[in-house]
């Protein structure tokens, strides 16, 4: 237990760098080992918990684990750089990770082994993992108090995936004089405080996440009934819009049913917009037509189209209109 105390260094952050200020080395004896850490390999991600539990009974609590990742367990690429870039190899990986992963690569970590030449070109196998896959596994092993030292990849030279970066330190001194006990006593509640802190945080933490999933989907929900609500009322507003031109056309229509003598005959009649083209026959003069026509409220001109003809079939003047209607009855 001495043995671990080098841990506090690192495991307790500044309380740990004060205690080690106040607490001189020369309190302690040297002459005991704290030991390798144990390997664990996993070969599937996520960890299966039946290994976690079973290496937890097999080695005890506290026990300090270097796990190993099968090469396998990973998301692996190959990459192809040119020779001139084999110097800053790791530069360009990387950025070719963030140009081609989605989200620029955010939340994944990958490390990068020489696999050959390839033609004119060095060829790299790059191994990935997401951040979060390295949380789980270090929180499946720590639950059961494990303390997990490193994560690496099987067979590989590369840098550990993540180190905790503990201190080595063989040898350890013993307790001089009763003050040490008050020492330790003091640091190992400072432990459970911080312990009891920790997981409290962790469980506000998860709270929080759950409520911004809850938010998320909410807002999602949100979003879509908003817009199926626009769909819906620009469908209306069309409808509405459609209706009413149709309907002004059909006004227009029976005021010149109404206005025109039974004389007249309309064979043809076309409304676009503000103009109007009918063409028809008339037994008569057709300028009464036309005279009958510009006395309607909407219409603001009419001319004729061509000449008047005479349809020796009918016995009837033949003849072609156009008409410029005011804006109102044109719909528009």
């Amino acid at each position: 237990m001495f043995g671990q105390l080098g841990q506090f260094r690192v495991t307790f952050g500044p309380l740990g760098r004060l205690f080690w200020k106040c607490v001189p080395e020369s309190l302690f004896l040297s002459g005991l080992y704290l030991g390798a850490p144990k390997q664990v390999h996993i070969v599937s991600l996520p960890v299966d918990p039946t290994i976690v539990s079973g290496f937890a009974a097999g080695n005890g609590r506290k026990q300090s684990i270097e796990i190993v990742l099968a090469q396998n367990a990973l998301l692996a690429r190959s990459v192809l750089l040119p020779k001139a870039a084999i110097a800053k190899a790791d530069e360009a990986i990387s950025v070719q990770m963030r140009q081609t992963m989605p989200a620029a690569a955010k939340g994944l970590i990958w490390r990068s082994a020489f696999s050959g030449m390839k033609a004119q070109s060095a060829e790299f196998k790059v191994f990935i993992l997401k951040q979060s896959q390295i949380e789980d596994v270090i929180g499946q092993f720590e639950r059961v108090k494990l303390s997990v030292h490193s994560i690496s990849i099987e067979n590989t030279k590369t840098e550990p995936l993540w180190n905790r970066h503990i201190d080595r330190i063989a040898k350890r001194r013993f307790w001089l004089g009763g003050s040490i006990i008050a020492v330790l006593l003091a640091a190992l509640s400072t432990v459970i405080v911080k312990e009891r802190q920790v997981a409290e945080l962790e469980d506000l933490a998860e709270q929080t996440r759950s409520r911004l999933g809850v938010m998320q989907d909410t807002l999602v929900s949100a979003r879509e009934a908003a817009t199926k609500a626009q769909i819906a009322a620009e469908t209306l507003a069309q409808d509405l819009a459609l209706f009413r031109s149709q309907s002004q056309r059909l006004a227009i229509i029976a005021d010149l049913t109404e206005s025109l003598p039974d004389t007249i005959w309309i064979s043809e009649l076309t409304i676009s917009g503000e103009q109007l083209s009918m063409s028809g026959f008339a037994s008569g003069d057709v300028a009464d037509v036309v005279e009958v026509l510009q006395g309607l409220a909407w219409a603001r001109s009419v001319q004729l189209e061509g000449p008047i003809n005479f349809d020796s079939y009918s016995g009837q003047n033949r003849f072609q209109l156009r008409i410029q209607v005011t804006p109102l009855q044109a719909g528009l």
